[in-house]
């Protein structure tokens, strides 16, 4: 009995000690339970449930602490995790954002793990229709692949073919550059240069995607995948188009300037001849010609002045159109230029019998009407202008100069040459500033070549301005040329007029003195010999290069020496610039006569020094004004 009832006491104790076990394990299996779920409810909410969850209690303070470590190993993966998508997120976008170049990765067998917009771009295929599968075959030039795999097989002595084509060189020492021609989804050619770069598995990262295929190099390093990145070399290749057409046309306008040089010397040098005989031939006292013979010789000499006119004006079109002319912009008192131009045409208007009005004296004082541009372009635009207000006038007419402010606040100024002429039509006007269009006055005895206004207009706007004509038939036409206003209101002072020391030079004692003129051309020098038989008290000496030259005039110490700019034997400008550095020479005068009249002969004729610049054809009235200005005056007799 004692043994049943310790057995049964036994039993119940054992039976109280299993149900307790029992409940504590169901309960700690509760607790366990809520861990599983509160970490799977951690694991997958990224949002506030996650916090919620965060704040279990648990009931035990050991599941509690192994909650709150998995929670912060959770936290933590979390973290990595989303740092991973940010840094995936940056990595995409950087390469989205090169839109310019093509950056693809793949793995060892050419399967795309990368693609970015620069290579949807480029090749028109977009990222969807090839990640995750090996790159289309269609975007590689066949012949291409065939010729470079042929290549490398024969380098590397194995079979080389495909798409491997493209790694080989990559696979073997790290990195290759070279063009290729793709095809893009429509079937249209792109030059591309492309890098490809191997990338071995110490260097992979994040580039390729996990399960990528694995060739071992042949170091013995592993090549998971190749990077390749790719530029359009389409504007490449127009560029260097571009470039090489700028070259050829600059060129061919050097080539077209140097022609035109050449050809205006070869004619200016024999017309000089011709036109100067004619003007001795008017000038002659001893052997005067009669009426008939005058009107003939006149003739010549104006059908002679014409072609000068002609090859200057083709010279001055020839030189604005290459972008070589040399415009000086300054502040400028745009009356004196008025007054200048008009005293270089007055002998035209007194011949064609027109008068010029210009603007009241009142409106030259200082500083009333200044504008920005050179001086001298002007001065030509006027002269032509004013000049066809003249030509094409009718007999008794008038030119009318006017200033005006331009619009309010422009600060413009407008200047204005209104005539009483013939005036145009509107198809005339339509065709005014057509190179050599005379509008149909071919045929008369009005000269012209038809480019004067050609450039005007381009000078006018080489100085910022602008120039419009308005016309009517049988009333007369207006050009109006606007300038922009100098701030300025100082004004320098004008130039000596030219007129006023013609004048004072016909007036004063004929010059004398010794004359070395440097000239290889016998009729050129023959007729210098004559025109400074004008001037008895003269005597001319003459050399025909640069060392004969500079020997006499070493020797006879002259008082004036003329040089013809190109020699047999050198540049008269060489002369100059010896004299230069001779003391005694220094206060020599120089004048360049020659028959390349070009702006940049001339500014290279002033940094020698030159005094006074003529071109052939030469005006000889000028030339004796010009004689007289810069020799001694002749002595008295006795």
């Amino acid at each position: 009995r004692l043994a049943g009832v310790v057995g049964i006491a036994v039993l119940g104790v054992l039976a109280v000690v299993v149900a307790l076990a029992l409940c504590l394990a169901r309960r700690q299996a509760r607790r366990y339970q809520r861990l599983v779920e509160a970490a799977a409810a951690l694991a997958g909410d990224t949002g506030d449930g996650a916090a919620a969850q965060a704040e279990l209690d648990l009931g035990s303070e050991e599941v509690n602490a192994l909650w709150r470590q998995l929670r912060r190993l959770l936290d933590r993966s979390r973290e990595q995790e989303r740092a991973a998508r940010r840094a995936q997120a940056e990595l995409q976008a950087l390469l989205d954002a090169a839109t310019e170049v093509a950056i693809i990765a793949t793995d060892a067998r050419h399967v795309v793990r990368l693609y970015n917009r620069g290579a949807e771009k480029m090749l028109g295929y977009r990222a969807d229709e090839v990640l995750g599968r090996p790159c289309p075959l269609g975007v590689h030039d066949p012949l291409e692949l065939q010729a470079r795999g042929e290549a490398l097989t024969r380098e590397f002595g194995e079979a080389i073919g495909g798409r491997d084509a493209l790694t080989a060189v990559a696979a073997r020492i790290g990195h290759e550059v070279r063009d290729w021609t793709y095809f893009r989804k429509d079937g249209s050619r792109v030059g591309v240069s492309l890098a490809v770069t191997a990338v071995r598995e110490r260097e992979a990262g994040e580039l390729l995607a996990p399960g990528h295929v694995r060739r071992e190099a042949g170091d013995g390093d592993t090549v998971v995948g190749f990077l390749f990145v790719g530029t359009d070399q389409s504007e490449r290749v127009r560029a260097g188009e571009l470039e090489l057409a700028r070259r050829r046309a600059e060129a061919a306008s050097q080539a077209k300037s140097e022609f035109l040089s050449r050809v205006s010397h070869e004619l200016r040098t024999p017309m000089n001849a011709m036109l100067g005989y004619a003007q001795l031939l008017q000038l002659e006292d001893v052997h005067r010609l009669d009426d008939f013979q005058r009107e003939r010789v006149a003739r010549i000499e104006a059908a002679g002045w014409h072609l000068v006119t002609l090859i200057n004006d083709v010279l001055d079109l020839s030189t604005i159109e290459s972008g070589n002319a040399r415009i000086r912009m300054a502040e400028i008192d745009v009356a004196q230029v008025i007054e200048d131009s008009i005293r270089l045409v007055t002998p035209l208007a007194a011949r064609n019998e027109v008068t010029v009005h210009a603007p009241p004296p009142v409106l030259a004082r200082a500083g009333a009407w200044r504008a920005h541009a050179d001086a001298t372009r002007l001065r030509q635009v006027l002269v032509n202008v004013i000049g066809n207000a003249i030509k094409y006038n009718r007999r008794g007419g008038r030119v009318e100069l006017a200033l005006h402010d331009g619009a309010p606040g422009a600060g413009q100024l407008r200047l204005e040459i209104s005539d009483t002429g013939m005036g145009m039509t509107p198809a005339q006007l339509a065709r005014l500033f057509s190179a050599f269009d005379r509008l149909g006055l071919e045929g008369s005895p009005i000269e012209g070549t038809g480019i004067g206004l050609v450039i005007s207009r381009r000078l006018v706007e080489r100085m910022g301005g602008e120039i419009a004509v308005r016309s009517e038939a049988g009333v007369g036409t207006s050009v109006t040329i606007t300038l922009r206003r100098a701030p300025s209101s100082a004004a320098p002072a004008g130039p000596p007029d030219a007129g006023a020391s013609a004048e004072a030079a016909g007036g004063a004692r004929p010059a004398g003195g010794q004359i070395v003129y440097v000239e290889d051309n016998p009729i050129n020098a023959l007729l210098m010999q004559e025109l400074v038989a004008q001037r008895p008290a003269c005597q001319l000496h003459l050399a025909i290069g640069v060392a004969d030259g500079v020997a006499m005039i070493e020797r006879l110490r002259p008082d004036l020496v003329l040089v013809d700019v190109h020699l047999p034997d050198g540049s008269g400008l060489d002369i100059a610039r010896w004299m230069q550095g001779v003391p005694a020479l220094t206060r020599v005068p120089v004048v360049a006569i020659s028959a390349d009249s070009t702006q940049q002969q001339r500014d290279a004729a002033n940094a020698a020094g030159v005094r006074a610049y003529l071109a052939k054809p030469v005006d000889l009235s000028q030339a004796l004004v010009l004689l007289d200005e810069l020799l001694p005056a002749a002595r008295p007799p006795g």
